[in-house]
């Protein structure tokens, strides 16, 4: 079985990452909140986010004056970024690797700030492939089509997941993690919360 994990809102708690950014960064919640929506809007409910462009807007708003500083405190985040794994992610990971099954990560996203946050997490060590990619998932998802056994998507986000079924048919199963985007678009898929899969699977 090839399994494909989505890590934002998925296998990652990015709610609580994202919480602690603003104190890395220098700014109030408040602030961090409105110049993230200003720099870097949902576009077909996605969002290609880097926290190294978002210092860098900071500093032309004025909101902070030592980007220098800013980013240490951020690089600093991605030295141990396990702690904002979901419970339930290695144990899984473990037991899907021990059972001999293709794991695939597969992230969306500003290119450098994603493989900055994989590159701070041990459970890369699971994954046979991981993809990296500011392009649509079922695009980057079209090379399974040519796979022998059959494929699992774990990812939260319902309009993703609704494209990747329609470019797949029934070369691939999904399952939906409930999160922000869980419901970005009506659907019909049960919503599962990540610790559950460690049930399920």
């Amino acid at each position: 079985m090839i399994y494909v994990f989505d890590l934002d809102f998925t296998l990652l708690d990015t709610k609580k990452f994202l919480a602690v950014l603003p104190g890395a960064m220098g700014v109030s919640a408040r602030i961090f909140r409105s110049t993230r929506e200003k720099y870097f809007p949902e576009i077909s409910f996605s969002r290609k986010y880097s926290g190294y462009k978002h210092i860098d807007y900071l500093r032309k708003e004025g909101c902070i004056a030592d980007t220098v500083r800013a980013r240490k405190k951020v690089g600093a985040l991605f030295k141990n970024m396990d702690r904002y794994l979901y419970p339930a992610a290695v144990p899984l990971l473990r037991k899907l690797r021990e059972e001999k099954n293709e794991l695939i990560l597969l992230t969306f996203g500003d290119i450098r700030w994603q493989k900055a946050k994989v590159n701070g997490l041990s459970i890369k060590k699971y994954f046979d492939r991981m993809i990296i990619t500011d392009k649509n998932k079922d695009s980057v998802l079209m090379f399974l089509k040519k796979s022998r056994g059959q494929a699992l998507v774990i990812n939260d986000n319902a309009r993703e997941n609704i494209a990747i079924k329609k470019a797949m048919g029934d070369r691939i199963s999904l399952i939906l993690v409930k999160s922000s985007h869980s419901r970005n678009v009506r659907h019909t898929m049960k919503e599962y919360c990540f610790n559950d899969l460690l049930r399920i699977l």
